[in-house]
């Protein structure tokens, strides 16, 4: 393995590790806390510095990451998951207090 492959098997690490902190929101609550005290907001924004540290390393051994950041991609994004929030809500498997 090299160190670009180490990199990516962090990326991955690191990936799971906010799927890990997400769920503890889902599960204990935004407010909820980590029995050492850490909050689930806190440990989730830990967890995606984590992520976003990684991938600058990748970017900075020079592996080019196209689109990376891509406004239209990430605005295309955020209108697909808006519509499936409203198909999720039309099923009764979502509730929001605004939307």
């Amino acid at each position: 393995m090299n160190v670009t492959e180490h990199l990516i098997d962090c990326i991955a690490e690191e990936s799971g590790e906010v799927v890990q902190a997400a769920m503890k929101i889902n599960r204990f609550h935004v407010d909820g806390c980590y029995p050492d005290g850490r909050g689930n907001v806190e440990v989730m924004v830990q967890e995606l510095n984590d992520l976003q540290a990684v991938v600058e390393l990748l970017i900075e051994r020079g592996v080019e990451l196209p689109g990376l950041g891509d406004r239209a991609a990430i605005e295309a994004k955020k209108k697909k998951v808006a519509n499936m929030m409203l198909i999720a809500v039309r099923r009764g498997s979502l509730q929001v207090d605004t939307y």
